[in-house]
């Protein structure tokens, strides 16, 4: 006997075959997507140490050297030799701070920043990641004018063009050129391939070569697709993040090739008129306010013990200080009353910062504290006002700053 097809029946199977087939394909693509996530998570933990080991060695760097400074006559070469260190300290900090910027979830800042000190920064760790093949040619203005820019964007814009051009030229190698300039668009010049209102632009320009692309005007809107010679589906995503970035700036971002082969993207960011320095000149004219209360001490790390305790009795206070919490509350049941303030670090084995500050509060609410942290997302003031906290310091911190908190948490007891 024949057998009779049922083609509703069949055409059902195979749409749900089809079916289970999407859907792993999917599934796939979800574990992917897991994996990526998971690696940029477990990368962000990674860097949140980096952070607080490098903000504690230094910590004592800049502390000493500034001692150091007030020590030796203003206009010495000591002095000025001093001085060069504590502004490679303070670049260093800086370059921390973009890191910790870059592990911090939530919104970004946008404050006056030279971004020209961002980006040579970010072009000596590309440098250190790049196959010698690759040879890196940049020509940074230093004289441009800030933008409102929160630093991790400005690195995460850079990364995303270079990893796309390393991506490009990775078989073959090539010349990766990166430059800043300034930018005064007027009117005569504002034109379709712009697309921006007439004023004051920075440049960024990021030049390089990817094989198979033809001679091109350039592109009013900025399409990925426009360069995808190659089968990296990770050169979407970094283009259109630099672009969707750009744009929540309220620049643009154009590209366009040349005749010798040579793609060339503009990144056009406006600037502000407020003037800023990223490094900012070391005065030693400030009075340093003094004091002569006593203060408990505690940080694990002994270098940065060591710092604190010989600044603190530079300031005319008397200074107990341990490099461990369980011995520090073992101190203060003691001789509670002894205490005018303490100071703790955060992160503390056995028993952490906010854990003692509890183990004080129990013993006597009324110590006024002051917590030190090198890198921690989850602390800030407002989560820690309930512990009656006076004040949090964010390691490295100079001299100053440090003596001030100290007579602005002191100042408000009853």
């Amino acid at each position: 006997m024949k057998k009779i097809i049922d083609n509703d029946g069949l055409s059902a199977q195979v749409n749900l075959l089809l079916r289970i087939n999407t859907l792993e394909k999917e599934n796939a693509e979800l574990k992917k997507q897991l994996q990526r996530a998971q690696k940029m998570e477990a990368i962000g933990t990674l860097a949140g140490g980096i952070v607080h080991e490098f903000n504690n060695i230094l910590f004592p760097i800049i502390g000493y050297t500034e001692m150091c400074m007030y020590d030796v006559p203003e206009k010495s070469k000591t002095h000025e030799n001093l001085a060069s260190v504590l502004k490679a300290a303070d670049r260093a900090k800086d370059l921390i701070q973009q890191i910790q910027n870059f592990c911090m979830r939530g919104e970004e800042k946008r404050t006056p920043l030279k971004i020209q000190y961002v980006i040579k920064e970010t072009l000596k760790l590309l440098r250190a990641s790049l196959p010698a093949t690759i040879k890196v040619i940049h020509e940074i203005d230093t004289t441009c004018d800030p933008v409102a820019a929160d630093p991790s964007e400005i690195q995460q814009i850079l990364m995303n063009l270079c990893t796309h051009a390393y991506l490009a030229m990775e078989e073959k190698g090539g010349i990766l050129e990166v430059t800043l300039s300034a930018a005064d668009l007027d009117s005569s010049e504002l034109s379709s391939e712009i697309g921006l209102l007439p004023g004051s632009y920075l440049k960024l320009t990021v030049k390089y070569t990817i094989p198979g692309i033809e001679h091109s005007k350039t592109n009013p809107i900025f399409e990925p697709q426009f360069l995808m010679a190659g089968p990296n589906e990770d050169l979407d995503t970094n283009l259109n993040t630099v672009y969707e970035m750009v744009q929540s700036y309220k620049g643009n971002t154009h590209i366009s090739t040349g005749p010798d082969g040579k793609t060339t993207v503009n990144v056009y960011l406006p600037v502000i008129d407020k003037k800023t320095d990223s490094y900012p000149k070391t005065s030693f004219e400030t009075d340093i306010p003094l004091g002569n209360e006593t203060i408990l001490l505690v940080d694990d790390e002994e270098d940065v013990l060591e710092m604190m305790h010989s600044m603190l009795e530079r300031f005319g206070y008397q200074v107990i200080s341990t490099s461990n919490s369980i011995e520090a509350l073992d101190i203060f049941q003691k001789k509670s009353e002894t205490f005018d303030l303490v100071i703790t670090d955060q992160t503390m084995p056995e028993m952490t910062g906010m854990e003692l500050i509890k183990e004080l509060a129990l013993i006597r609410n009324d110590i006024p504290i002051i917590l030190c942290t090198g890198f921690n997302e989850k602390i800030t003031q407002d989560t820690t006002k309930h512990l009656g906290i006076g004040a949090l310091v964010g390691k490295p911190v100079r001299i100053v700053d440090v003596a001030g908190k100290i007579r602005e948490v002191l100042g408000r007891k009853p």
